[in-house]
């Protein structure tokens, strides 16, 4: 199972659909702290850059499902940010329609404490909008002015540009990252819904949108394995699910971008119980579940109903989207620095949580029966 989840992570990784995202902004602007706050490392210091224009590179990170346009440090206002951006501007238009070039964001950083938007930067800006580019201006280092003076700044960009989005921003965490999250929620609506899945995963702070991502995965996968049951499901079916659930599982971990996980998992009990769960006739549902759920369903002759079936595969799905998610709320909020060794101490507090979900799933599995047969 453990094989089969790896093979299914590296398949998705491999064949999936990169963004790329151009991060543009002065010397000092906070480019690299706001890179590291939301993807977790500065790519250009320790991703592998190739060159699309003459001062503009494209980062790639063999962990990370993105490609970072970024263009050099210029200083505000001078002739060489012109050059630089205008460069940049012409390959964007140049090579839209071709995916593996094409600029699918723009995040346009302005250092708060500048308190300045040039004639220049809204002509760059209107031109990129006027060829269908989605950009948003970011406004770094938002801690260290005034209300006022951020007020301002944002007015005037509005005034400019009524259309564009503006978000505040810092790497101070006990601002709660200001519109971080909602920088990322604009991202994800102005992307290819087929990119989606990619930058979900490689952002590291909104937390909730991984988390939806997640449940609609377990929704996709949950109905499958009720279609294999819409009878009972018999030994001779146990490879259909498992194959289902060790994908589900591959992509839930993708999402949280969490590729060590499925190393543990042989240890945990989504290692050792859930073949078990159908391949051993249900011992697991028998032993467990009909604790709860007397009348569960066929469990005489090795047979789950497809609707268990269903509800189990539902139950571990949310029980592993939950741990991942809680681990990645805990290296958000500093409580964890070492995410790897972190995990290899967790075992009953993971199987607590994959208990209470499969249960808690059987359980709207049995209401929902019920209902249908009075």
């Amino acid at each position: 199972m453990t094989k089969k989840i790896q093979e299914e992570y590296e398949e998705l990784k491999a064949n999936v659909e990169k963004p790329n995202i151009l991060i543009t902004g002065g010397t000092g602007v906070g480019k690299s702290s706001l890179i590291n706050t939301v993807f977790g490392k500065d790519w250009a210091a320790t991703g592998v850059g190739r060159s699309v224009t003459k001062n503009t590179q494209a980062y790639e990170d063999e962990d990370l499902s993105l490609v970072l346009f970024d263009t050099k440090g210029y200083e505000i206002g001078s002739e060489e940010q012109k050059n630089y951006l205008k460069e940049i501007v012409e390959y964007a238009i140049l090579n839209r329609s071709i995916p593996e070039k094409s600029i699918h964001l723009v995040w346009y950083c302005i250092q708060a404490t500048s308190a300045r938007f040039l004639d220049f930067d809204e002509r760059i800006i209107k031109t990129l909008k006027d060829n269908n580019i989605p950009v948003a201006v970011v406004f770094t280092k938002c801690d260290l002015v005034s209300r006022d003076d951020l007020d301002m700044l944002r007015s005037t960009v509005h005034n400019s540009l009524p259309e564009v989005q503006t978000y505040e921003t810092t790497i101070d965490s006990s601002l709660n990252y200001l519109e971080l999250n909602s920088l990322i929620d604009w991202s994800l609506i102005n992307l290819p819904s087929a990119l989606e899945l990619a930058f979900i995963s490689a952002q590291k702070i909104n937390l909730n949108i991984k988390k939806k991502k997640a449940k609609n995965i377990i929704i996709q996968h949950t109905s499958g394995a009720g279609f294999v049951g819409l009878t009972p499901v018999p030994f001779s079916d146990a490879p259909v699910l498992l194959a289902n659930q060790a994908t589900l599982f591959a992509r839930i971990i993708y999402v949280y971008e969490m590729n060590f996980l499925y190393k543990r998992l042989k240890e945990f009990a989504i290692g050792i119980g859930l073949p078990g769960l159908v391949t051993k006739g249900g011992v697991w549902v028998a032993g467990q579940l009909l604790k709860f759920f007397p009348g569960i369903g066929t469990y005489a002759g090795g047979l789950i109903t497809g609707g268990v079936a269903a509800s189990i595969t539902a139950g571990i799905g949310f029980g592993l989207s939950e741990t991942c998610y809680r681990i990645n709320q805990k290296v958000l909020d500093g409580e964890i620095e070492d995410v790897e060794q972190f995990i290899n101490n967790i075992d009953d507090e993971f199987i607590d949580i994959i208990k209470g979900a499969v249960i808690k799933e059987t359980q709207k599995f049995m209401d929902k029966e019920k209902e249908e047969n009075n």
